[in-house]
């Protein structure tokens, strides 16, 4: 009777290996999670390499690549799909180092801050143009003729903002199969924490189990 036993026992072990195999493997929905997939600037700077800067030479932007943190420092409507709404709201990075840096660096916010003023040859909340992009007006003089800019400035981006949902997207594919999931590359690169083959290691327990009761 035993010997009878014996094919069954491992064979209702290699079925029920093979099902939870299956059931592991099969593609799951996925959970939104804080730099899971790229934003809007990503994707069009480096994942479609529009003006890439993760390699541009700058500390900034290398010491920031592994995640997705554009709009952290930059602002901006990082869900838009086209140049110009994109682009609307953009803020020089050290304009409000509190709200841009102070979720990270609450520790030593004032100390990192400087390095990169001093990088970028800024005033820590002056408004820069080094670090602005152009769609934030400039802060440094009271001059009329800097409020004249201002005023243009901001009725551009009103106006950009007002037609971009009949302005055809310019090219940036979000729905792109080559995105990043920057929380597993920090993971990996920075933690040390590589994800389990969970499907690889119950195939070769199985194989191991047929193995030794064949």
């Amino acid at each position: 009777m035993r010997k009878l036993k014996s094919p069954y026992i491992v064979w209702s072990l290699l079925i029920g290996g093979i099902i939870l195999l299956v059931g592991l493997m099969w593609p799951q929905t996925a959970n939104a999670q804080c730099g899971s997939s790229a934003s809007s600037c990503k994707n069009c700077h480096e994942i479609q390499g529009q003006f890439p800067v993760n390699n541009d030479g700058s500390s900034w932007h290398e010491a920031h690549a592994f995640g997705d943190f554009c709009e952290f420092c930059h602002a901006g409507n990082v869900q838009a799909t086209d140049e110009a709404t994109a682009h609307t709201g953009m803020e020089a990075p050290l304009d409000n180092i509190q709200a841009s840096c102070g979720n990270c660096h609450a520790a030593d916010l004032d100390e990192r801050a400087q390095v990169y003023a001093t990088a970028l040859g800024v005033e820590i909340g002056s408004g820069g143009s080094s670090g602005s992009t152009g769609d934030t007006p400039s802060n440094d003089s009271g001059t009329s003729s800097s409020d004249s800019g201002s005023d243009n400035a901001a009725s551009s981006a009103t106006t950009a903002s007002t037609t971009a949902p009949t302005t055809a997207p310019s090219g940036i594919v979000l729905d792109d199969p080559n995105t990043i999931d920057y929380v597993a590359r920090y993971n990996e690169t920075v933690l040390g924490i590589h994800p389990i083959n969970w499907g690889n290691r119950i195939l070769v327990g199985l194989i191991t189990l047929v193995v030794v009761a064949g």
